[in-house]
């Protein structure tokens, strides 16, 4: 899209949906690209799915769980997690996963959104984390991390579009154009929520 409209500008900020869509309700962002549930499909937000993504969960190369055969929750629930924030999607999905499982929370937890700071505590210790299939393939790819064979049952729902303009501009168009396409192209876009700030 540079090619297509050299002097955009674009600022890209990353955080939960919950602190996302405040500023996207007061025209700040033009738009999120994250987890369609709750607040984010109320009528004042404009919503298009773009795909389902599965989650995974991640651990340090030569983890201890890369050992079993038949792995379950209730062995994962032995070690410490990185969790992510209560009120999050992902955290949603993951307290009915251990509810569905008949399984409690690890006791032994950390409750962080921080990439940076949550691949630093994984590879430093026999911690589990959750994260999106785009992301789990590239640590798995890039030999960062390893992916646990723990299946994730419980529904999380499609990433998708948000905004709050009616009308929007022609550069927000643009660029939820090329959202939309690099979305058929890869079918996974991102492992995060992101948000878009205002084209100039």
């Amino acid at each position: 899209s540079r090619c297509q409209a050299p002097r955009l500008q674009i600022r890209v900020d990353e955080d939960s949906p919950d602190n996302l869509l405040p500023p996207l309700r007061r025209h700040e962002l033009d738009c999120v690209i994250g987890r369609l549930h709750g607040e984010a499909l109320g009528p004042e937000f404009h919503s298009e799915a773009l795909y389902e993504e599965p989650v995974r969960a991640v651990v340090r190369r030569g983890h201890p769980l890369l050992k079993h055969k038949r792995l379950t929750l209730a062995d994962a629930a032995g070690y410490p997690w990185i969790l992510p924030l209560p009120g999050t999607p992902m955290r949603a999905r993951l307290d009915a996963e251990f509810a569905a499982s008949n399984t409690r929370l690890p006791l032994e937890q950390v409750e962080s959104v921080s990439l940076m700071i949550n691949e630093m505590l994984l590879h430093e210790s026999d911690m589990v984390s959750v994260v999106s299939h785009q992301l789990a393939q590239h640590y798995a790819r890039s030999n960062a991390l390893a992916i646990l064979p723990l299946a994730m049952r419980q529904p999380l729902g499609p990433v998708g579009l948000l905004w709050a303009d009616a009308s929007p501009s022609q550069a927000l168009q643009r660029f939820l154009d090329c959202v939309r396409v690099e979305a058929r192209a890869r079918e996974v876009t991102s492992g995060a929520s992101g948000a878009v700030g205002r084209p100039a």
